[in-house]
């Protein structure tokens, strides 16, 4: 009896050992799909080092996409579809898809992609309607420069991110000239216009209430006239402009390489020299520029729709 007993456990700790080693063999991605639905974080950092440059742009303005969801969900979204959209830009920011059980994009990540690429620069160059030219920075009406300005922290990268979505998955070097130069022009703007814009229109602010504006002109002048993030001719923002200008026709050399038609690949090129063409980005100069972004945005994916 105690020898039937020792090889009845001597068989069972065999098969434990036998599936121990099987599991083992499994691949990480298949035991992984087997255990959980969700993305583990070892996926993440995986997805993390294999970004190129345009990775911290990806998340920093995904999260920024998650919290307008989150924030303008409410009554209006219902719990289950707002978790979707939120899952869906998270996604979005790691270049994944999400399928359906019929292999298709899902409703939601549509929506997501077309707030993106289309809504994002479209918004941008509504505001760039309202931005103040600055003749004389102490006669600016302030209200209106921050409120501009401060729109434009998120709306930069964001704009910068609809036209890397616009090349997710596609491979080659124009692709990846296409990321780099977005994701200069994208970080860069965004701290230009921090310091040129926001700072400045503070301190015209703060002049004004302190009833002696003309003590202020110094600091205001030290900014303003800054070589690296002044808003007359830093540094930050001709690279910036630039940068988005290779964006964007790298950007088309790629969609057109792999198939899109000539009309969106053209008006997306060209789109990206409204700023430098202009110096501004103010009227006339920025509405243009996002405005052929959102419309040949737009276009591409509707031609991918068909």
């Amino acid at each position: 009896m105690r020898s039937h007993q020792n090889r009845k456990g001597a068989e069972v700790g065999f098969s434990r050992e036998t599936r121990r080693i099987n599991l083992r063999g499994i691949p990480q991605a298949k035991g992984e799909r087997a255990s959980r639905t969700g993305i583990p974080t070892t996926s993440l950092l995986t997805a993390w080092s294999a970004l190129p440059f345009a990775g911290y742009l990806r998340v920093v303005s995904c999260a920024t996409l998650t919290a307008l969801v989150a924030t303008a969900g409410g009554a209006k979204l219902k719990e289950r579809a707002h978790r979707e959209i939120i899952e869906d830009l998270w996604l979005m920011s790691w270049g994944l898809e999400k399928k359906s059980s019929r292999n298709t994009i899902s409703p939601c990540r549509r929506i997501c992609e077309l707030a993106l690429i289309v809504g994002a620069p479209l918004i941008l160059a509504i505001v760039e309607c309202f931005h103040p030219h600055p003749h004389d920075l102490l006669e600016l009406d302030v209200q209106t420069w921050l409120w501009v300005h401060y729109a434009q922290i998120p709306l930069f990268p964001l704009a910068a991110l609809a036209v890397v979505e616009l090349v997710r998955g596609r491979t080659g070097i124009p692709a990846d000239i296409c990321r780099v130069a977005m994701f200069v022009f994208g970080v860069g703007w965004a701290a230009w216009d921090t310091a040129a814009g926001v700072a400045t229109g503070i301190l015209v602010q703060a002049a004004h209430a302190s009833g002696s504006p003309e003590a202020w002109l110094k600091p205001i002048d030290a900014i303003w006239t800054d070589p690296i993030m002044g808003g007359l001719s830093g540094a930050f923002a001709a690279f910036g402009a630039i940068a988005l200008s290779i964006g964007t026709v790298a950007a088309g050399i790629t969609l057109k390489f792999t198939g899109s038609s000539w009309g969106p690949v053209v008006l997306l090129a060209l789109s990206g020299f409204g700023i430098s063409i202009f110096r501004t980005h103010a009227w006339p100069g920025g509405p243009l520029t996002f405005a052929g972004i959102s419309v040949a945005g737009a276009w591409l994916l509707w031609e991918r729709a068909r």
